[in-house]
């Protein structure tokens, strides 16, 4: 019997399943000791369940801080989401971790590390798809957490520029980012630095009409069967 409550305890010390973390735990509002920056004299803590990290949540729209355990698989992605337009400018933004009372960091050192993209997408030929996707940090796009790279999309349709601005994800069923041109005409940038895809393949803002495509293909035609002829 000795030797059975001495392998559980050398198992539980190997593989830290039988005591959850310890983290912080509160609920307060931007200006209280649970926001930024934080005060632990006056938070409480408790023990998680097993399997379950230390987070902290800021949701800045409605001003409220939030310190707790919660299951590894919760759901909540690590990073900021914003949205678009003044409602929504500072978003929302949340960390897990791994270490007793390790959620006393703030949430800008929590989501430092964690790559961000913006998100748009921008039609020259409709008014309904924002011009700010041309130059998103002059402007209020939508950003969100990234686990694959950023990338920008370009592609002209009926004379119509489009660029779209994405997280390229496996997980996330975009698949990955491939640099370079298709047959369609759509072109991909790639990029993996914070924010990166707010400089990338911003398309001419007035696009080249069919007759002038047509003009193009045509000159480049003949040039091929004059090069040809002359061979």
């Amino acid at each position: 019997m000795k030797g059975f409550f001495f392998c559980l305890l050398f198992a539980c010390t190997i593989i830290g399943a039988c005591v959850g973390l310890d983290c912080y735990s509160c609920v307060g509002s931007e200006n209280s000791d649970c926001a930024d920056p934080f005060d632990s004299s006056s938070a409480n803590t408790e023990t998680c369940s097993n399997g379950s990290v230390c987070i902290v949540l800021a949701n800045y729209d409605r001003g409220q801080f939030i310190r707790t355990c919660n299951p590894r698989e919760g759901g909540n992605s690590p990073g900021c989401v914003t949205n678009a337009g003044a409602a929504g400018e500072k978003g929302v933004c949340s960390y897990s971790c791994e270490g007793d009372l390790c959620n006393n960091r703030s949430i800008a050192d929590g989501v430092a590390d964690i790559l961000h993209c913006y998100l748009c997408t921008y039609r020259s030929d409709s008014t309904a798809w924002s011009p700010t996707c041309l130059d998103p940090k002059n402007g209020s796009v939508a950003t969100l957490p990234c686990d694959g790279v950023c990338g920008v999309t370009t592609l002209s349709i009926r004379g119509a520029e489009i660029i779209t601005r994405q997280c390229f994800s496996d997980a996330g069923g975009t698949g990955a980012c491939v640099p370079g041109c298709d047959v369609t005409g759509q072109c991909t940038t790639c990029c993996s630095d914070n924010l990166c895809n707010g400089e990338l393949g911003a398309p001419s803002t007035t696009p080249t009409s069919q007759a002038t495509s047509i003009k193009i293909n045509l000159a480049v035609l003949s040039t091929c069967l004059l090069y040809l002829t002359l061979r």
